[in-house]
């Protein structure tokens, strides 16, 4: 069971197939039932339960279903033995709070973080590892939940607790936590310079990284590089990345790693418009072994976005092919919006709307992150009403409750989206002052096309600029098609 857990599902998870480990889960709750007499091995199971429903790499992203796994591992603390724990007694018990807060649990997680960092504090010594750890935890939350000022704070303050104390491998990996996600907060605010300073000092030489780094190194690589994107140097941050490459590649980096970073070089190309040079390599990035579900999303958005219409076709038959089987949730939205970027036959919808009906009942963030896309599949239906209805509602959608969709959606091009997709169907309905009116707000939220001359960061949701450019070219079409003007 352990195998299962530990090997199996992470790699199917991350090969997009949510499904199957959504079946595995059940049959390994029912394995740890028939373990109640033996805790320690219950817990070790239900830990692994625990990362596969919610965790920072790959995973089910259900945190409520991560939070029924840590109650129960809590519950079974008292009766196992330091020596039979995954971890020390203490940091289990922060983590813990951590399954709190994103299961929305939120006044007790922050309750029990305020209580564990004055129990932390007051021990003799203090143990301001873990207190930093417990800052960690609730900053990282508060960078989602769109609170970067606090965030900063807390990460801040964390940072000083375990600054120069790099010698132990579990406060390396701390002190790289931190600094991602304060990068991460200094980035919200628009301090971008800070941000690169921060991720850069704790990079290590590609020398010193192990095999159980490479990871993090990577995701520290990519909050360098997204600060370099956001103040448009795009050549430091191609050079940064070719760099490690090449370093990491000589050391014998895991592969998946190596290709992630090979697409994190399309990123930048693509976030600065040079879809033609992206694109090719984002197109060999999603048909390797090793590709993803969203990685031939990406690629699939910035094909039609640049009017390649043949890799785009191509794209949809291997995401078709490799993942529709066994996506749900996030990777079934991310699907969903490749198939329905351009009219497809009534197949291809028939299984977009299987990948829609698995977004609705999914325990993630995609229902909501993919609002109105039912109403956007039932115009590729030909039922435009839906469509139509989307851009005037635009303005009063409210703030979403979950904190990953809150922040995604500051700047994932989404009332571009919806305006678009409505001036195509008010067009193709003849409401013509109204389809003129979508048109114009798509244009003013979605923003000139970089170029050589002016430069523009189109940011790290690229993909979704690309796929609002195919609608935007859908929908001028549309217009003239009817006569209206084109604003």
């Amino acid at each position: 069971m352990e195998k299962l857990l530990k090997n199996t599902a992470p790699e199917l998870l991350l090969q997009g197939h949510q499904r199957p480990v959504r079946d595995l889960l059940k049959e390994a709750d029912q394995f740890a039932r028939a373990l109640s007499n033996a805790p320690a091995a219950e817990f070790h199971v239900r830990g692994l339960m625990a990362m596969l429903y919610l965790d920072d790499n790959s995973s089910l992203l259900d945190a409520e279903a991560c939070y029924q796994q840590v109650k129960r591992t809590n519950e079974l603390l008292p009766r196992v033995p330091d020596d039979q724990l995954p971890a020390p007694r203490d940091v289990l018990r922060v983590g813990a709070t951590r399954a709190a807060l994103w299961s929305g649990r939120v006044d007790e997680a922050l309750t029990e973080l305020t209580a564990l960092k004055d129990e932390f504090r007051r021990r003799s010594p203090p143990e301001l590892r873990l207190v930093a750890w417990c800052l960690a935890v609730e900053g990282h939350w508060r960078v989602w939940k769109g609170e970067p000022a606090v965030a900063e704070a807390q990460l801040t303050e964390a940072l000083r607790l375990v600054a120069n104390d790099t010698a132990d491998q579990h406060v390396l990996l701390l002190s790289y936590f931190i600094r991602s996600h304060l990068s991460q907060a200094l980035t919200d605010r628009g301090a971008w310079a800070e941000a690169e300073k921060v991720a850069r000092e704790g990079l290590l030489p590609p020398g010193k990284v192990t095999p159980d780094l490479a990871y993090l190194h990577y995701l520290m690589l990519v909050e360098i590089t997204d600060a370099l994107c956001s103040q448009t140097r795009f050549a430091e941050a191609e050079s940064v990345l070719q760099k490690h490459k090449r370093e990491l590649a000589a050391k014998d980096c895991p592969p998946r790693i190596l290709l992630a970073l090979e697409k994190e070089f399309a990123k930048v190309l693509a976030r600065s418009g040079r879809a033609s040079e992206a694109l090719p390599i984002l197109m060999s990035v999603a048909t390797n072994a090793l590709g993803t579900a969203s990685d031939c999303a990406d690629a699939a958005c910035v094909a039609i976005g640049s009017g390649d219409l043949g890799r785009y076709r191509q794209l949809c038959a291997l995401g078709l092919a490799r993942f529709a089987a066994g996506a749900e949730g996030i990777n079934a939205l991310v699907l969903t919006d490749m198939l329905l970027a351009a009219p497809q036959d009534a197949v291809v919808t028939q299984v977009a709307g299987d990948l829609v009906k698995r977004v609705e009942q999914a325990r993630d963030f995609s229902k909501e992150w993919g609002a109105g896309t039912r109403e956007w599949l039932e115009f590729r239906q030909g039922r435009l009403a839906g469509a139509a209805a989307l851009w005037p509602k635009a303005c009063e959608l409210p703030m979403p409750a979950s904190p990953i969709v809150a922040r995604i959606s500051k700047s994932d091009y989404r009332r571009t989206l919806i305006a678009f997709r409505s001036a195509l169907a008010l067009a193709q309905l003849g409401r013509a002052d109204e389809a003129r009116a979508a048109y114009a707000d798509g244009i003013k939220h979605h923003g000139l096309s970089p170029t050589p001359q002016k430069l523009r960061d189109l940011g790290g949701v690229y993909p979704r600029w690309y796929l609002a450019e195919a609608h935007r070219r859908e929908a001028e079409q549309a217009l003239k098609a009817k006569g209206i003007t084109v604003p």
